[in-house]
């Protein structure tokens, strides 16, 4: 009789300990996207204030570049390592798409307005080397993203993918 008491206690903790722990992995996988991405974008903004500060060495913002094709490639290995998020989760990660794809426009921007300064120190095909290989780090970012909502929100998210990967494509094509 104990034991069947004792057995029954151990089954209700079970129970009542696994949705807590579903719950609070599922809060952890969508910080770890979150993070990938407010990294990325840290990182961007980093690459923005050297592409802004070029004069003729191209030392700092290419550091800063490799930079952010490792803070894509870490988010990459980091999201590809949780779980799916929810749907409201999704809309999160949305967001956060959205902020990054801001911060990417701006730095191609200003990059784009210093052309003729790369240009003058025959930096321009270095850019548009960086400029592809983040398209092609970003792209897989992209796609592990994506796998992780939510079918229903699959083509919103390819969406914002898509943005991202055009604002990188509008630099490529301007120092091409």
């Amino acid at each position: 009789m104990q034991f069947s008491s004792l057995f029954t206690v151990f089954l209700a903790g079970v129970a009542l300990a696994a949705p807590a722990s579903t719950t609070a992995n599922k809060k952890r996988d969508l910080a770890t996207i979150t993070a990938a991405f407010t990294d990325i974008q840290n990182k961007v903004g980093s690459l923005d204030t050297a592409v802004k500060a070029y004069q003729a060495d191209l030392t700092d913002v290419y550091n800063a570049s490799q930079d952010v094709l490792a803070s894509v490639d870490s988010g990459n290995t980091k999201v590809a390592a949780t779980s799916p998020v929810t749907l409201s989760e999704a809309l999160k990660v949305a967001n956060q798409a959205d902020a990054l794809t801001k911060v990417i426009n701006t730095a191609v921007d200003d990059a784009l307005a210093k052309k003729s300064a790369f240009d003058a120190s025959d930096a321009s095909s270095t850019v548009a080397e960086v400029l592809n290989d983040f398209k092609a780090s970003a792209t897989k970012f992209g796609a592990t993203v994506k796998s992780k909502v939510p079918a229903n929100a699959q083509s919103i998210a390819q969406g914002k993918i898509d943005n991202i990967i055009k604002a990188i494509q509008r630099g490529i094509d301007g120092f091409a």
